[in-house]
């Protein structure tokens, strides 16, 4: 199976060295895109979980790990933070998702009521 990052890398016509900076970029919230040049040039490791989080979602499969390397982004110490939680100098996670949805082709539903109450549930 394909991984996020070989998917993306042909339908996007990017090389695998691009894929980090070229996600980082096309995710990066928008309020933080006039500094964050600035930002990498003063403090580079600023931005390290953001590529961490991209990186592994690089790796992924499924909707299923990449949601499991979403909530390993959320928790990790790194991402506390004035700039990082208030003015979200940081990529949305949520427009990641989106990207990984639509290159993998899966489709993230709510429960239904089959799924939640059984199959019984379906047939009433």
């Amino acid at each position: 199976m394909k991984t996020f990052r070989e998917l993306y890398c042909a339908a996007e016509r990017c090389r695998d060295d691009e894929f980090v900076p070229h996600i980082f970029w096309r995710c990066l919230y928008r309020q933080a895109l006039p500094i964050a040049g600035l930002i990498l040039l003063v403090h580079p490791d600023y931005f390290a979980p953001d590529r961490d989080l991209i990186t592994f979602a690089g790796r992924t499969t499924s909707l299923r790990q990449f949601n499991e390397e979403v909530r390993d982004f959320v928790k990790d110490r790194r991402n506390r933070g004035w700039w990082r939680a208030s003015l979200r100098v940081r990529v949305s996670a949520h427009r990641l998702r989106n990207i990984v949805v639509q290159h993998l082709g899966e489709v993230a539903s709510a429960p239904t009521r089959s799924t939640v109450a059984g199959p019984e549930a379906a047939s009433s």
